[in-house]
């Protein structure tokens, strides 16, 4: 449990860490209210698709559970770590889905209400990287059974 503190800890700042350069060069205060809807509008889209992708990754690698690469995954924890880190991106990218529908139904729209947004983002996004070569660690050395 240690290891995805820290793990989540260290995705965690430095998404922090970008948001922070952005506010301090200033990269959001010329968006108009349009933008932000316009922006929001293509996160909820992206952001549900991920969700759709992730599952579909989580149906592959259920489907494949009888492998010997997956049971010896098992023995070592390693599989464990894969389905948390699926599911917490998984909760990342629903989480973005919700915040971009907000913005959306927001009636009025301030560039400071994007830095929390941009936060979710970068984190999302770093998340959903880690995931994806975990995962292409596991296609990579799947192998069928000799039986």
């Amino acid at each position: 449990m240690g290891s995805e503190i820290k793990f989540w800890s260290k995705r965690l700042l430095v998404s922090a860490f970008l948001v922070f350069i952005s506010y301090k060069l200033d990269l959001l205060e010329g968006l108009a209210s349009s933008d932000i809807r316009a922006a929001a509008n293509a996160m909820a889209q992206m952001s549900v698709t991920m969700l759709g992708f992730i599952l579909a990754a989580l149906a592959i690698l259920i489907s494949v559970a009888n492998s010997r690469l997956i049971r010896n995954m098992q023995k070592t924890g390693h599989y464990r770590v894969l389905v948390r880190r699926l599911f917490g991106c998984l909760t990342l990218f629903g989480m973005l889905a919700i915040a971009s529908l907000m913005l959306l139904f927001t009636s009025v729209l301030y560039p400071s209400y994007t830095y929390p947004y941009l936060a979710l983002l970068t984190l999302s996004i770093i998340a959903l990287c880690d995931v994806v070569r975990k995962f292409w660690m596991v296609l990579k050395h799947l192998q069928p059974d000799s039986a």
